[in-house]
């Protein structure tokens, strides 16, 4: 139903009360002989076999197939006359762009003010954080509502794991902590602490999957728990090999870094140097004592 909604703001079609007339439609249709818009427009026409006509051959006049319609009875008025009489002064000027087919999905507006559609990122007004909201693909285009409200327009990334942003949709006062990137999270944990560094590196380090999120997650949890104690945490979480947020979370939530950990560590696994069994000792080739001088 929206893509219907999308076709007739884009032809025109819409009247007052929202929904497109009868009379919309035929005129519209007696000048724009686009293939999509008569495919589109064909179940809902009075004249489904004149619609069909079109799709086979789009270069046959208009006003010849209105001329072939016999007067209607309930009328009294063939479509030809009320054409030129009625409808020719009140037909629409044709859009200037091809109206493209849309796709409309919902997304949540995360903490960091953006939305993912497609594998990508666009940013919508921080006061709608935590709700859900209507997106809507439209050729080159992605548009973001709240209900009926267009509140964010963006140009549609074609790019995996790419970001559009609006710095308008940013809290004035968080700026430049919303508009973080993978150094700048480095730069953060240098300054809490070596583990803390080290642990940012690892989660960032994985080009698979987009950690940023997680970064900015975790640097919060120093605001909340201090940072000694996110460099201790950091600590346990390298000694184990968990580096996901979840873990860190974990080992703040529980005081687990106030608990001794070392002990808790597998013994480190020393394999034995075996001696190749082709292996000689270099006077097993050379005799030394044999030496011509």
């Amino acid at each position: 139903m929206k893509r219907y909604k999308d076709l007739c703001e884009a032809k025109g079609w819409l009247s007052g009360s929202g929904l497109p007339t009868v009379t919309d439609i035929q005129s519209s249709r007696a000048l724009n002989i686009d293939r999509n818009a008569v495919q589109a427009t064909s179940s809902v026409l009075p004249y489904q076999g004149h619609a069909e006509e079109l799709l086979k051959d789009p270069s046959m006049s208009v006003t010849v197939i209105l001329q072939r319609l016999r007067e209607r009875g309930t009328t009294g008025w063939r479509p030809i006359d009320r054409f030129e009489n009625v409808e020719e002064n009140t037909l629409l000027p044709l859009p200037r762009e091809r109206w493209e087919s849309s796709i409309w999905k919902e997304a949540k507006l995360h903490p960091d003010c953006h939305v993912q559609v497609e594998k990508s990122f666009y940013s919508a007004p921080f006061r709608l954080i935590g709700q859900k909201l209507t997106v809507q693909i439209a050729g080159s285009k992605v548009r973001i509502f709240n209900d009926l409200e267009l509140v964010a327009t963006h140009d549609r990334s074609w790019l995996s794991r790419s970001r559009q942003t609006n710095e308008d949709h940013l809290p004035t006062n968080k700026v430049q902590w919303w508009m973080a990137t993978p150094q700048g999270c480095l730069k953060q944990a240098e300054k809490i602490g070596p583990f803390a560094l080290k642990w940012m590196q690892c989660l960032l380090e994985n080009q698979v999957t987009d950690r940023l999120r997680s970064g900015l997650a975790a640097l919060r949890l120093a605001d909340k728990y201090s940072p000694k104690r996110f460099e201790v945490a950091c600590e346990r979480s390298l000694d184990f090999e968990e580096i996901q947020y979840s873990t860190l979370k974990r080992i703040l939530i529980n005081d687990l870094d106030m608990k001794p950990w070392k002990h808790l560590l597998p013994p480190p696994i020393l394999e034995p140097v075996m001696p190749s069994r082709y292996a000689r000792h270099p006077g097993y080739y050379f005799d030394r004592s044999q030496e011509v001088h």
